[in-house]
C-alpha cells in the first residue's frame, strides 16, 4: 500500500515545476523528491515492523516536503512504548467468610489479624450462611463475641465414620464450637470480608490437604506409600493369564 501511494506521489513530484531551491532545475527537484519518498518510505516500513514485532507504537509526521511555499522541512517520530506489564486480571470474590488455620492466635490477636486483611471478625450468622453454601473447615476460628467455631458438611461427616481413628476429627455436622471463657486461648481464626488472592503455597496444600487432621500413623503410612512409589519401577506385575496382559 505504501509502495503504491508513494509511486502516485513521485509521479506528482516528478510533473510539477516546483523546486526544493531557487537554483535546483525540474530534473533534479524531481530527483531529491524520489529519494525523499524512498527515505519515507523506509521509514515507514521499519516503524511498521517495530510495532508488529516488538510492540512499540512509533508515531510518524512528515510536514513541508509537498508544499513549495514551506522552506523548512520536518519529519517527527515519536516513540511510545509501554514498559509496564498489564495487571493479571484477578477473580473478585464477594465478601465472607475465611479461615486462617492453626491454633496460633488469641482473641485480640486474631482481630488484629482480620484488621490487617481489612476485614473483621465473622460472626456466628455469617459462618452459618458459609455453612449453607457448602463451606467447611476443620479447624477452630475465633468469631465475633469471643466465640471458637467452625462448620462441617454432613458428607464429610459421613465419610470420617468410615476411617477409624477419624470419626469425631471434625465434629458433627453444622456449627461447630461456642463461647470460650478464656480469651488467650489459641485458635485459627475466622475474618469477613474480602478473601485475599489464593499464593502458590495455598494453592499447593489446597491440591493436597485432607478433611481431617493426620495421625501419627497417617504420617508414618504416607512416607511408606513414597518409598514404594520410587521402587514401582523395579517390581514386577504378573500378566492377566499366560496370553493376555490385562483383562479386556
Amino acid at each position: 500500500m505504501y509502495f503504491a501511494v508513494f509511486v502516485s506521489l513521485g509521479k506528482n513530484g516528478g510533473d510539477s515545476d516546483t523546486t526544493f531551491s531557487g537554483d535546483t532545475s525540474k530534473s533534479g527537484g524531481s530527483n531529491i523528491a524520489g529519494i525523499i519518498i524512498i527515505i519515507i518510505l523506509v521509514i515507514l516500513i521499519i516503524i511498521n515492523a517495530f510495532e508488529y514485532f516488538l510492540n512499540v507504537n512509533i508515531s510518524a509526521y512528515v510536514s513541508g516536503f509537498f508544499d513549495p511555499s514551506v522552506k523548512t522541512k520536518h519529519i517527527d517520530i515519536v516513540v511510545n512504548k509501554d514498559n509496564e506489564t498489564p495487571p493479571v486480571q484477578e477473580i473478585k470474590f464477594r465478601k465472607q467468610v475465611y479461615n486462617i488455620p492453626g491454633n496460633y492466635y488469641n482473641y485480640e490477636n486474631a482481630k488484629a489479624i482480620c484488621s490487617a486483611y481489612g476485614s473483621e471478625l465473622a460472626t456466628y450468622n455469617q459462618i452459618e450462611d458459609a455453612y449453607k453454601n457448602g463451606g467447611e473447615w476443620c479447624n477452630y476460628g475465633w468469631s465475633a463475641d469471643q466465640m471458637a467455631l467452625y462448620p462441617t458438611q454432613e458428607d464429610t461427616y459421613n465419610n470420617l465414620q468410615d476411617i477409624k481413628g477419624h470419626e469425631h476429627d471434625c465434629g458433627r455436622p453444622g456449627i461447630n464450637g461456642g463461647y470460650i471463657a478464656n480469651p488467650n486461648v489459641k485458635f485459627g481464626v475466622n475474618c469477613y470480608g474480602n478473601k485475599p488472592k489464593i499464593t502458590e503455597e495455598e494453592d499447593d496444600l489446597m491440591k493436597t490437604m485432607t478433611p481431617y487432621p493426620e495421625t501419627i500413623e497417617d504420617q508414618m503410612f504416607q512416607k511408606r506409600v513414597d518409598f514404594w512409589k520410587s521402587k514401582v519401577e523395579n517390581i514386577l506385575v504378573s500378566p492377566f493369564n499366560y496370553n493376555t496382559w490385562g483383562e479386556i
